[in-house]
Formats: C-alpha cells, structure tokens, sequence
C-alpha cells in the first residue's frame, strides 16, 4: 500500500483519496451510488430523448464510474 500516492487501493481493495482519507464511492454498492445519485439524480437517459448533443460535465474524475455508465 503506497500511501504517497494521491490515490490508492487499500488492504481490504477500496479506493482511497489519501489527500482526504475518504474512500471515492460506496463500498457495499458503488454502482448504485452512481446510478442515484448521478443518472437518476439528473433524470438520464430521459434527458437525453430528442437531443442531437448533450454535455456532461464533472468537477472530478474519481474512478470515472460515472463517464462509463454515460
């Protein structure tokens, strides 16, 4: 486990942020977090219907769970 780096898996294979000793989504159900909180959170796919284009934008790109569901 290297402790240095800003972001690491630790002994139990959580990702971690060591800047702030947080883990970067639910460790029962990470999935599911991102599904509520960001899909249904933001009514998608439903938004997307009649749109030629459509932008998503994420302040951070933790483990990029959520640009791979989209």
């Amino acid at each position: 486990m290297d402790h240095n780096k800003e972001i690491f898996i630790d002994d139990k294979g959580h990702i971690r942020s060591n800047e702030f000793e947080d883990i970067y989504f639910s460790i029962d159900n990470g999935l599911g977090e991102s599904i509520h909180n960001f899909f249904d959170g933001n009514n998608l796919p439903n938004a997307w219907v009649g749109k030629d284009n459509f932008t998503i934008v994420e302040l951070g790109f933790g483990t990029g769970m959520n640009m791979m569901l989209a």
